[in-house]
């Protein structure tokens, strides 16, 4: 078994390589603050994974042939916190780099540990990580800037319920700014994303089609849906239209309380949304 001592060592060694004097007083700032721990003690949130830029296949194998040459240079950033009575190590930062250590049956990993008041705070944190990553597409850095804007607006809404104000906000501007991208090509993403086309959304977050040809092609299959014949609308709605007014006299005749009525409503209001 490998000496943890000894392993230390040869990676601190590895840091001081090539570097400046202002750029070994940082490393040795972050290097007091990792450990290594073996890949098996850390615990992944899938929820938390699925907000990382998945590799293609070219990338995937490239990685895989580094770390089997070099091993894992970068640690891998957790946070530690309870969930339910136990208390685990959570990846927040270095999924790829822990999946390839495992395959590989690596012994020890540079980990460092980060510190988050939330889980919310924890998805900010990863998504501006990912911002910073280099070679994103405009479609990825809008997709996480949709996601980021998002867990903002939500942690705002807390502040507010501790008595912290905080200014409406253009969500469509902010990912502008954030991802160095047009209004204009945010707003065509999010129609993109909020289409329920997965396969046109993967397509363009691929790079197989452009954002504007990814909502042009939208737009014209929402225009030919327009012109199609609305009889068979009328029929969609004729039914639940006559159950609502079958319901409203029951609950004139107070046969239905508030509530069941009310969810009668609802279900109508859903069908038309």
């Amino acid at each position: 078994m490998l000496n943890l001592d000894k392993f230390k060592a040869k990676e601190a060694e590895k840091a001081k390589n090539h570097s400046t004097d202002f750029q070994q007083a940082a490393q040795a700032e972050e290097q007091r603050q990792i450990t290594f721990k073996t890949p098996a003690g850390f615990h992944v949130d899938p929820a938390l994974e699925a907000l990382i830029r998945k590799q293609t296949e070219q990338e995937a194998a490239e990685f895989e042939e580094s770390v089997q040459k070099e091993g894992v240079r970068e640690p891998i950033l957790y946070w530690r916190h309870s969930v339910g009575h136990s208390v685990v190590e959570t990846v927040v930062d270095g999924h790829h780099r822990l999946r390839a250590a495992q395959r590989q049956r690596i012994e020890y990993v540079p980990c460092r540990e980060l510190h988050f008041a939330s889980e919310n705070e924890v998805r900010i944190w990863m998504l501006k990580n990912q911002l910073g990553r280099r070679n994103l597409s405009d479609a990825e850095k809008i997709s996480i800037g949709l996601q980021l804007t998002a867990y903002l607006e939500e942690e705002a809404k807390r502040n507010q319920g501790h008595g912290v104000e905080s200014e409406k906000i253009d969500r469509l501007a902010q990912v502008a700014e954030l991802t160095d991208t047009s209004r204009r090509n945010v707003s065509k993403m999010k129609k993109i994303a909020d289409s329920g086309d997965d396969a046109l959304k993967a397509a363009v977050m691929a790079g197989e089609k452009s954002i504007h040809r990814g909502y042009e092609e939208l737009k014209s299959r929402e225009q030919e849906e327009e012109k199609k014949p609305t009889a068979s609308k009328g029929k969609l709605y004729a039914e639940p239209v006559k159950k609502l007014f079958r319901k409203a006299e029951l609950w004139k005749a107070g046969k239905l309380t508030d509530d069941q009525f009310r969810d009668e409503m609802e279900k109508l209001m859903g069908l038309s949304d």
